[in-house]
């Protein structure tokens, strides 16, 4: 089989909301690990993750036409850190 190496380049703001969705599936994962109790651990993911996830919904709009009219390098750029998350679920401690 051979494999190519693909490089693109992708809106900020996108791979910054990925981030921001990865830091919280962490962050739930981490809330999970001692059984989840939701007077203690919801204002600790809200907390963690909610801020960066917040931001970086709004700076989704400052994305330019481009990626707008074509938008397959926007949604690659949030899914990336996304799908490095579930990779981070999907692993035993």
């Amino acid at each position: 089989m051979e494999s190519v190496e693909m490089k693109m380049e992708v809106p900020k703001e996108c791979y910054e909301l990925g981030l921001a969705v990865k830091k919280l599936l962490i962050e739930v994962k981490k809330a999970n690990a001692d059984g989840f109790q939701a007077a203690q651990d919801i204002p600790q993911i809200i907390l963690a993750s909610l801020q960066d996830l917040m931001k970086g919904i709004e700076d989704v709009d400052k994305v330019g036409a481009e990626y707008k009219e074509a938008p397959v390098e926007a949604v690659m750029a949030v899914l990336a850190p996304v799908m490095d998350g579930v990779v981070v679920l999907l692993k035993k401690e």
